[in-house]
């Protein structure tokens, strides 16, 4: 199978192709330019997003459940404690066709982020599906996006959609905003690429031995693990050890681990035990477990 790079991903031949065109921009101005959405149908909020997709939620569903991925949550709020989507990851690529050749980007490259004026930080993202709901119009049930329309959200409020933007930032809903110099004008034919993503970075497993309970070894980890810019999370087990886990770029994981091995002061670490894995979840975020 032909496996393509994709920064720090790798992204099967496997795809679904989606024939969608370019939403109209700032059609509110109460709205003020944010962006609700990455895609939907033109039953969704296409004045909150940034593609119209010209076919039915079920059957993008069925499509992406056909390439053998499974299914997560979305994200939800749980005892105070907000939960980011789980799921399958899948790579967002937009393509359409200027001047006889094929342009493409991906999905992030058409956000901006209002606070940094950046372009949205290069992810997967998290294949949540729905819940199945009563369609008022065909009095049958269906998965909730196909009844409200929206397929791909770039925040966290909406559970009832295919996909969302898996990082922590997201849970603000008016963070995004359509980077317009990019973005094709309104109704240019394009084609929403969907394919599975496979981590390529390094996963990393570990048990650290010693005094390092007590001595503020999990903020510790947490705080390295984030300069890094490493996902994963760090806890307390009952028998006095430090379990954690990281994912990231091989050079980052093995930083972090030095740091682990000295940990900090107060704390004697006697033994790191470490073993390489294949993530069966990505995290966008480095969180303490309790």
């Amino acid at each position: 199978m032909v496996v393509l790079a994709l920064a720090g991903l790798n992204v099967l031949a496997a795809e679904v192709r989606l024939p969608a065109t370019i939403a109209k921009q700032n059609v509110y101005e109460e709205t003020r330019g944010v962006i609700e959405y990455f895609a939907c149908t033109s039953k969704g909020k296409a004045y909150e997003s940034i593609l119209v997709i010209d076919c039915d939620a079920e059957e993008v569903c069925t499509k992406l459940l056909a390439l053998g991925l499974k299914p997560g949550s979305p994200a939800a709020d749980v005892d105070g404690k907000h939960i980011l989507p789980t799921g399958d990851r899948v790579s967002l690529t937009v393509e359409w066709n200027q001047d006889g050749k094929t342009v493409s980007h991906k999905a992030n490259e058409f956000l901006v982020n209002s606070r940094t004026g950046k372009p949205m930080q290069d992810t997967s993202w998290a294949f949540v599906a729905t819940k199945r709901v009563a369609d008022p119009v065909s009095n049958r049930e269906r998965i909730a996006a196909a009844v409200s329309g929206n397929l791909i959200a770039v925040h966290h409020l909406d559970p009832a959609v295919l996909i969302q933007n898996p990082l922590a930032e997201a849970e603000d809903s008016n963070l995004y905003k359509a980077n317009t110099a990019l973005l094709p004008k309104e109704g240019t034919a394009v084609t929403l690429v969907i394919a599975p993503a496979v981590f390529e970075g390094r996963c990393v497993h570990a048990f650290v031995s010693g005094r390092v309970q007590g001595v503020g070894f999990r903020a510790f980890t947490q705080q390295v693990a984030k300069t890094l810019k490493l996902g994963g999370w760090v806890r307390n087990l009952d028998d006095g050890r430090v379990e954690l886990l990281a994912q990231g770029p091989p050079a980052a994981v093995e930083k972090l681990l030095a740091e682990v091995s000295r940990g900090p002061r107060g704390a004697k670490v006697e033994k790191v035990v470490t073993n390489d894995e294949q993530p069966t979840e990505v995290f966008s975020t480095f969180e303490i477990r309790y």
